[in-house]
């Protein structure tokens, strides 16, 4: 039980960056990272009706992005579909309103999850900007796939 709860957790790790103050001018972007590693078509553990941690992460956005006062959203999917591209960054999306947001069910591959990549790609493309991120994962990473995301939350956070 304790391990279901910490998945579930774990896939709904939130990541909030303030990149900077905002201000009249200033609209905070908010990015969506969410894992499309195979392991994100599993079944939640005790979930009634039954419901695939993919489902649950798509749910959740769209609470978030209705709840959300913010106008853009940039919604990526990541994964690595082998070693070799766990070290390249990953390629965030265009971020668009909330009516452009798509709802339609993912497809997961069973392949590589570069958690600390799809951080790292995020908080640099907000750059100076004011941003939120939230990682959306069951928090299994694939060993030695790209930076570890602790280093990466070390290294560039907090943003001031």
């Amino acid at each position: 039980m304790r391990r279901s709860f910490a998945a579930l957790f774990l896939a709904l790790m939130i990541l909030p960056v303030m990149a900077a103050e905002e201000g009249p001018d200033s609209e905070v972007l908010t990015y969506f990272l969410i894992d499309a590693s195979g392991s994100m078509a599993e079944e939640l553990p005790g979930s009634a009706p039954t419901i695939s941690k993919g489902a649950r992460a798509e749910n959740f956005i769209a609470e978030r992005s209705e709840s959300s006062s913010h106008g853009l959203f940039s919604k990526t999917y990541f994964r690595a579909k082998n070693r070799d591209l766990c070290w390249h960054p990953v390629r965030i999306s265009t971020p668009i309103t909330r009516e452009e947001l798509d709802t339609s069910p993912r497809r997961y591959e069973n392949d590589f999850t570069p958690l600390g990549a799809a951080l790292e790609s995020a908080i640099l493309n907000a750059g100076d900007r004011p941003a939120d991120i939230f990682l959306i994962s069951d928090g299994i990473q694939t060993p030695d796939c790209g930076p570890d995301i602790c280093e990466v939350a070390r290294k560039h956070l907090p943003v001031s």
